[in-house]
């Protein structure tokens, strides 16, 4: 299956650790047309890194700035004809197929923690749809989450976190030059 990777409205950004953060980069990747969370996870991986999990309120407050509905708002969708809501970016939360309902069972695709931080709207998660509702997006114009079918909806944005920044090509040389040293060093001194 060939998927559009889309446009990134800014390049990745980093949480810096000096900051608070974890070092992880961050961006928001605006699709062509609509996806489903599993087309977004594709795209994540093609980008080297996954859709973003959000450990802590921290966390979540810096990836919904990135994002938000006044910085990207193509980013965002209204739910449809008979609701008011907008809906944002694919995250990195599901639920698992055998899990009690609404609540139970919710992993991020990394398994990064346990899911003990959540931001869940107002009453959500409720699996409101009789498909099931068992994928993570920004809802509502804000920092809050929402559960919702990949398979009745389809979203026009993701957010990728990639946990080990590429290294820029001249370190990635130095690091060459400083193996190749070590390895003739360790050869002489057999």
């Amino acid at each position: 299956m060939m998927i559009n990777i889309g446009n990134a409205i800014a390049a990745p950004t980093e949480w810096k650790v000096s900051e608070g953060g974890n070092g992880h980069l961050y961006e928001v990747i605006v699709q062509p047309s609509l996806v489903t969370w599993d087309q977004a996870q594709s795209i994540a991986l093609s980008k080297g890194g996954y859709l973003a999990t959000l450990t802590s309120k921290a966390e979540n407050d810096f990836v919904f700035a990135l994002a938000a509905p006044d910085v990207i708002p193509q980013a965002w969708i209204p739910c449809g004809a008979f609701c008011s809501d907008t809906w944002g970016p694919w995250l990195g939360g599901f639920q698992r197929a055998d899990s009690p309902e609404p609540a139970g069972g919710w992993q991020w695709v990394n398994k990064d923690g346990d899911f003990s931080y959540t931001n869940w709207a107002p009453f959500e998660p409720n699996d409101a749809d009789p498909l099931g509702e068992a994928w993570l997006h920004f809802f509502d114009n804000s920092s809050s989450w929402n559960d919702i079918n990949q398979n009745t909806y389809q979203l026009p944005s993701l957010v990728v976190e990639i946990s080990s920044p590429i290294p820029e090509p001249m370190t990635y040389a130095l690091f060459l030059v400083g193996l190749g040293i070590i390895t003739l060093r360790t050869r002489r001194i057999s």
